[in-house]
């Protein structure tokens, strides 16, 4: 799923997020959002539009939307 992270900073990322986890992929957008933020993992999989994937720190992160 794209997403635009906003941070903490005023910066802005886009990209996709992911999991290990199966039921994710079959979430709906806002429930994958709620559920990856939410969680009690410190870090999100995030997937740059070069293909690198990345451990964002929740902590840093000031805003998660799905992106056009």
């Amino acid at each position: 799923m794209r997403v635009r992270i906003t941070l903490s900073n005023g910066g802005t990322q886009t990209g996709t997020l992911s999991s290990n986890d199966a039921e994710f992929s079959t979430m709906p957008t806002k429930q994958a959002i709620d559920w990856v933020m939410n969680n009690d993992a410190k870090f999100i999989h995030f997937t740059q539009p070069s293909g690198k994937e990345v451990l964002m720190n929740k902590n840093v992160i000031a805003t998660v939307a799905e992106d056009a």
